[in-house]
């Protein structure tokens, strides 16, 4: 029998083994230096499944690893192993049923986060066991953006988030409570300042409900709850929840300009320019509707930020149909936009003086 401090080794020893194999099938896949890369997704799979074992589960049976670097090595087995699986499942049978490979992956972690519960009792605030319920929670949303393809990756980090947000109520590593701001911003970068993410689909489906709503809709809803549910008990709380409502609200207006874009769509490809004047009126009115739709929801949560970007956005599109759209038209035509550009921007200032002029104390005491 091995003595406690050497069976310890014994996980580093296995893993030592199969990572070689591993990293070299991976490269050797990936750069298709093989003439038949497909001959090499047994051994890859194979290579990764033991990788996972001596990473992901052995290290957690062992007291003294348990308790030390054994489960982070256990929360990033998954991760470190997740393409070279993936590339197996796709050329298996099982390929139609892809979305339970990261469900599988996530309940190797969520074992590892039980055992340290059950048996360390270690503290809610540990490390290791906030990044095992990191990398178990990943698995379990992932499962669905993944099994349905399109922009999954994306999709998968909003959803992180939000419950990632939800979660650090209980649980209050310092990981849990920012994560949601990181991958927050990878989310909205992806999705607002990706100039390739109107190829993540193209232009069939339903006008609104289709692939748009769903790649840039659930992010958005995510990061609405990311900014609800989140921790208010640290000085960041509040900062933190701003900021996720304003990559919501960035997230949105992509979503309005994506949704008008493949309404209007010529051919299979998306574009965010105009085809057409009744395209870039449109835009405009979509512009000026989701701002008062923003400028509302600012003044039920009773937060001055987003009012401030509701009102903002009427003023862009208000400045976008005198700059743009009304020197297209003549006649009745433009006399009916400018009263329709009045009318908006009369009720907006009205809104925006009413809710938030009105709902400070301080401009009420100076009225």
């Amino acid at each position: 029998a091995l003595r406690p401090r050497r069976a310890a080794l014994l996980p580093v020893g296995l893993a030592a083994a199969a990572l070689p194999a591993l990293a070299a099938a991976a490269v050797h896949l990936q750069t298709g230096a093989s003439d038949d890369p497909d001959a090499l997704t047994v051994p890859l799979a194979a290579a990764s499944l033991f990788t996972l074992v001596a990473f992901g589960v052995l290290p957690l049976t062992h007291t003294d690893w348990r308790r030390g670097p054994g489960a982070l090595a256990a929360a990033a087995a998954g991760a470190a192993v997740f393409y070279p699986l993936w590339e197996a499942w796709e050329k298996s049978p099982l390929a139609p049923a892809v979305g339970l490979l990261p469900l599988i992956l996530g309940a190797v972690a969520l074992l590892g986060a039980a055992m340290l519960l059950r048996q360390e009792r270690v503290d809610r605030a540990s490390g290791r066991l906030a990044a095992l319920v990191a990398m178990a929670l990943m698995g379990a949303v992932a499962a669905v953006p993944l099994q349905l393809q399109d922009a999954w990756l994306t999709v998968a980090w909003a959803l992180e988030g939000a419950a990632v947000a939800t979660l650090s109520r209980k649980l209050r590593h310092p990981l849990l409570r920012q994560a949601p701001l990181l991958l927050g911003a990878a989310v909205t970068v992806r999705l607002v300042a990706n100039p390739w993410a109107l190829e993540y689909g193209d232009a069939g489906g339903w006008p609104i409900l289709n692939w748009t709503l769903w790649t840039w809709g659930a992010p958005m809803a995510a990061l609405l709850w990311a900014a609800a549910k989140g921790p208010r008990d640290d000085g960041l709380g509040p900062l933190r929840a701003v900021a996720l409502g304003m990559m919501a609200i960035a997230v949105g207006f992509a979503l309005v300009n994506v949704q008008v874009a493949h309404a209007f769509a010529v051919g299979s490809a998306l574009e965010l320019r105009d085809h057409g004047l009744v395209e870039g009126m449109v835009r405009s009115i979509a512009w000026a509707v989701y701002g008062l739709a923003v400028l509302g929801v600012g003044s039920w949560l009773q937060q001055k930020p987003t009012r401030i970007v509701g009102f903002l956005l009427v003023l862009l599109a208000a400045a976008k149909v005198f700059a743009v759209d009304l020197w297209s038209l003549s006649g009745l035509a433009r006399v009916g936009s400018v009263l329709g550009l009045g009318v908006t921007l009369l009720l907006s200032a009205w809104l925006f003086e009413r809710i938030v002029r009105r709902g400070d104390p301080r401009a009420e005491g100076e009225a």
